[in-house]
Order: structure tokens, then C-alpha cells, then sequence
């Protein structure tokens, strides 16, 4: 059987993150255009899971799914679907990311069973069934959600396979990324991070964004 040998983790970013990881809920800050987001990716993943597994629960459509948010930050996705009554577990290699976090959901008692956060890497998750530990291990998860984190690693290949591992067969994968085209550079990255500083100067790198056909490929692989 395949092991994840490699670590999807680049140092570079890892520092980077460091260093912005107690401003993921400054709407206003590094992270807006996360938050932003918010109002698209959440009712896209809401959406697709229920029409796969749909169940009825007033208020709480996402009940009785287990989710992994995979470079989850400072938890901003990871709650949203908390609140849809899924059970989430955040993950992200940058610790002091996981404390903020932590503190955050603590402000809402209705998270406290629905959320949960580890500082780690999907590779070291992946990797616990083989280790005798199977409660997070593999063929865990309903769904894995991957949201603006795939341009930031450093080994796709790991990352895709790692996902295969811990989903539940049948599970759902959710990824959003930049493309990467012409236009992709011109926005994302000089008038985003250059001109207009939405973004901080050096988050992103085009070299690293995939387009739809080449991460369907990586993905169809595994």
C-alpha cells in the first residue's frame, strides 16, 4: 500500500502564516476576501452535500457528517459549517493559526460539540490509521474541504492522495483554488497583492496554481 512520504508543507509559507496568524478575524484585514468568501463557499458545500446524503434536519441540514477542513487558518470556514450542524475538524500545521482558532469558537457554546482543531498536517492524519490509531484516521470523513490552500503546498501529489485516504468511500472533495492562466497573474497576484494590497505582497505564487484539467488529472490518479 502507498504511504504519504513526502510532506505537503513549503517552510516559506508556513512562516509566512506565522506571521498573519492572529489576524484571521479581522474582516477588515489580511483575510477579507477569505470572509468575503464565506457568502459562496458555504452555501456551494452546504448545497452539494445535500444532494448526496439528503436528510432532513430543520436548522441543521449538515447533521451527522464529518467534515475536515484542511488548512483550516483561524477557523474561518470551519465554523459556518459547524453551525450547519456538521461535525468539523479544523487542521493546519501553523499552531499559533490553531490557538486562534481555538479562542474563537470557544465565544459560541453551540460550537463546542461541533468543532474541534488539531495542529497538524493532513500527511500526519492520514498517516494515524497505520499507526493503530483509528478514530481520525482513514475512511473517516463524509467530506474534505480544501478551500484556497492547494496553491500554498509544497507536494500535490501527497496532498491528493492523503485526501483519498481519510474519506469515507463516496466522500465528497471540495477544493477551491486560483486557476492558473494569464489572467489569474494579472489579478491575483499584481493587482491584488501590488497595486491594490487586498491580499499581502508575497501570499501567492503563480508557479504553484493548478488549473481545473491538471488537478482533475492529479486528483484521478490517486
Amino acid at each position: 500500500a502507498r504511504t504519504a512520504s513526502q510532506t505537503t508543507v513549503d517552510p516559506d509559507e508556513l512562516r509566512r502564516f506565522q506571521s498573519l496568524a492572529s489576524k484571521w478575524w479581522d474582516e477588515q484585514g489580511e483575510f477579507a476576501a477569505l470572509h468575503a468568501m464565506n457568502d459562496l463557499r458555504v452555501p456551494f458545500i452546504r448545497d452539494n452535500l445535500l444532494s448526496v446524503h439528503g436528510a432532513y434536519h430543520p436548522g441543521k441540514p449538515l447533521a451527522g457528517l464529518r467534515i475536515l477542513d484542511v488548512g483550516c487558518g483561524g477557523g474561518l470556514l470551519t465554523e459556518p459549517l459547524g453551525r450547519l450542524g456538521a461535525n468539523v475538524l479544523g487542521i493546519d500545521p501553523v499552531e499559533h493559526s490553531i490557538g486562534t482558532a481555538q479562542l474563537h469558537s470557544s465565544y459560541d457554546p453551540d460550537l463546542r460539540d461541533q468543532v474541534c482543531y488539531r495542529a497538524c498536517t493532513l500527511e500526519e492524519l492520514s498517516a494515524e490509521e497505520e499507526g493503530g490509531e483509528e478514530e481520525q484516521g482513514a475512511g473517516q470523513f463524509d467530506a474534505v474541504v480544501a478551500s484556497e490552500v492547494v496553491e500554498h503546498l509544497a507536494d500535490l501529489e501527497t496532498f491528493a492522495f492523503c485526501c483519498s485516504h481519510v474519506l469515507k468511500p463516496g466522500g465528497s472533495l471540495f477544493i477551491t483554488t486560483i486557476n492558473k492562466t494569464n489572467l489569474s497573474y494579472a489579478l491575483g497576484i499584481v493587482a491584488a497583492e501590488q497595486l491594490l494590497r487586498i491580499v499581502p505582497s508575497g501570499t501567492h505564487d503563480w508557479e504553484k496554481f493548478i488549473s481545473p484539467v491538471e488537478l482533475e488529472r492529479l486528483l484521478e490518479s490517486c
